[in-house]
C-alpha cells in the first residue's frame, strides 16, 4: 500500500533487470480461478488480470486460459480485507484505473484505495487517497526476488510489499499493454450493466474451498 497517490466488492459488492520467466511450465488456473473466470465470462468480460498471492502469479486471462503470467510480489501480511489489516493485498474484483504515462518509472495501475471513513474503494483517476497499486519495482531486493520466483523458487521471498502489486519493469510493461487492451463491460447476471469500458482486477482470496470461493464472489453453485 503507498501513498503516493491516492474495493473490495467483498463478494463482488457482492531496477530494472532483465525479464524473469514469464510462464511457468504447464501452469493451468485451479478449479477456484476456473469458476471466477467462467462467471466473468457470463457476463461479458473474457479478458482480465488474475492475483494468486498463494503462488505469487499475475496472469493474464484471454478466452478461459492464461495468455502468459509473470512473478508478482504481494503483501507481507496475509489477509483478504482491509478489516484484517489494511497493509494486506485486498481479494476481490476491482475496476483498474491506468495512471498517464506508461513508461515512466513511476507508472502504476490503481486497483483500490483506501479511505478511513469508508474502507476500501473504487480508484479515481488523480485521487489523493492511500491506494492499491500494480507498479513497477526498482528495489533490489524485491528485483532479486523476482528473479528468483520467476524460475521456480517458492513463492514466500514474494510477500514483500505493504498491499501493493510489485512487478519486475518488463513483466510490468506487459502487463500494462493488455490491461490497456481489455476495456469490457461488466454486467450482473440479470444482465445489468455493472461497469462499462473497464479493464479489470481479480484478486483470489490466501484462504478457502471451491464453495467458499463461490461464497466470497457471489457465483451461485451449477443447477
Amino acid at each position: 500500500m503507498t501513498n503516493r497517490r491516492g474495493f473490495l466488492f467483498g463478494a463482488f459488492i457482492a531496477a530494472v533487470a532483465p525479464s524473469t520467466v514469464a510462464q511457468m511450465l504447464g501452469e493451468r488456473l485451479n478449479a477456484s480461478e476456473e469458476i471466477v473466470v467462467q462467471d466473468f465470462a457470463s457476463r461479458g468480460v473474457r479478458k482480465l488480470l488474475l492475483m494468486n498471492k498463494k503462488v505469487g502469479r499475475l496472469r493474464a486471462i484471454e478466452d478461459g486460459k492464461i495468455l502468459f503470467s509473470v512473478p508478482a510480489i504481494s503483501s507481507a501480511r496475509r489477509g483478504d480485507t482491509w478489516v484484517e489489516d489494511y497493509g494486506a493485498t485486498p481479494a476481490g474484483i476491482f475496476p483498474l484505473v491506468v495512471s498517464k504515462d506508461q513508461k515512466h518509472l513511476e507508472a502504476n495501475i490503481c486497483f483500490a484505495e483506501y479511505d478511513p471513513a469508508m474502507g476500501l474503494d473504487i480508484c479515481k483517476p488523480d485521487s489523493k487517497r492511500l491506494g492499491y497499486f500494480i507498479h513497477k519495482t526498482v528495489n533490489q531486493r524485491r528485483t532479486s526476488a523476482l528473479a528468483r520466483v520467476g524460475k521456480g523458487k517458492a513463492d514466500e521471498a514474494l510477500r514483500l510489499s505493504g498491499g501493493c502489486i510489485n512487478l519486475a519493469v518488463p513483466d510490468y510493461d506487459r502487463i500494462s499493454v493488455f490491461a490497456q487492451a481489455a476495456q469490457q463491460s461488466l454486467y450482473t447476471p440479470e444482465g445489468v450493466l455493472v461497469f462499462k469500458d473497464q479493464s479489470f482486477l481479480v484478486t483470489m482470496p490466501e484462504k478457502g474451498t471451491v464453495e467458499e470461493t463461490r461464497k466470497f464472489f457471489g457465483i451461485p453453485a451449477p443447477l
